[in-house]
């Protein structure tokens, strides 16, 4: 059991607290940001949990994690989806989140109306950030005003795929 085996090796990590931070950053890297192929909610939560409450992490280490936390339990798979400023109308969604500073976010507005999956399927792009307005034809651009408050702007190009009824069929995906 993953879980079992984590709570094993930060058993084993507090004796020893250099090697406790970096597998901690280690793990936390590797099972939250949206370009890991191990992102994984389940076990950054475990991670999270224990570096909160083993007490080696001061508060203001804290901090970052638990706002981690929160950003990962929006638009899971089966769950309700979150879009701000979008009304979803009944239709089946790829919602693409990008930096409109960011050449790497911009050209995935690209590639992602080019891949034949998402021929059928309504795309809305949520733009944060600075920069000039995305023009790519065959998407909706929205300006959320707090995109802080559903997902981590870091960690932009994101998406996500929402079904007809509204629910998340693919939560937050980098490629």
């Amino acid at each position: 059991d993953a879980e079992a085996a984590i709570d094993g090796l930060f058993d084993m990590l507090q004796t020893d607290t250099v090697a406790y931070y970096i597998y901690s950053e280690w793990m936390t890297v590797a099972f939250y940001s949206p370009f890991s192929p191990c992102r994984n909610s389940v076990l950054f939560a475990k991670v999270a949990g224990r570096l909160i409450s083993d007490g080696i992490y001061s508060e203001y280490d804290c901090f970052p994690l638990r706002l981690k936390l929160e950003w990962m339990s929006f638009n899971l798979p089966g769950e309700k989806a979150v879009v701000p400023s979008v009304n979803l109308d009944g239709r089946r969604t790829l919602v693409l989140v990008l930096d409109q500073g960011c050449p790497s976010c911009r050209a995935h507005l690209g590639e992602l109306s080019s891949a034949p999956e998402w021929g059928d399927v309504r795309r809305v792009a949520l733009c944060i950030g600075s920069g000039p307005a995305p023009d790519v034809p065959g998407w909706e651009y929205f300006f959320p005003e707090e995109p802080s408050a559903i997902f981590d702007p870091e960690q932009t190009p994101v998406y996500y795929v929402v079904s007809p009824d509204s629910l998340v069929e693919i939560p937050y995906t980098a490629n």
